[in-house]
């Protein structure tokens, strides 16, 4: 399977950056639009949080920006509020990392 995007794990969860589901979706508001849009209807602390990231601007420098990590479950829920192709997408890709995820091989893995 192609990773459409990367997804890490940490305490048992597996957590993905809000702006790259952000840019995998082609979502057309600002960045900070879309969370004030969206992020109200999750609880902070369990299905996302707050963190950082840098990006380089166009004279070369690195300048910090606010990110956030969300669970998979967030990720895939967002992915299903957006009405596209790329929406589908994504949370076909969600679907499938969750079902290999709970499959016997790697809940033992994981035991």
């Amino acid at each position: 399977m192609n990773e459409l995007i990367k997804i890490t794990e940490k305490d048992g969860r597996q957590l993905v950056s809000a702006r790259d589901l952000y840019k995998g979706l082609q979502i057309a508001q600002r960045f900070s639009r879309w969370v004030e849009n969206n992020f109200s209807l999750f609880d902070e602390g369990v299905d996302f949080d707050k963190c950082t990231s840098s990006t380089v601007v166009n004279n070369g420098a690195v300048r910090e920006i606010d990110d956030y990590v969300i669970t998979l479950d967030m990720a895939k829920q967002l992915a299903m509020m957006v009405r596209s192709q790329n929406g589908s997408r994504y949370r076909n890709y969600f679907l499938a990392i969750e079902r290999r995820w709970n499959s016997p091989m790697e809940v033992v893995k994981r035991g």
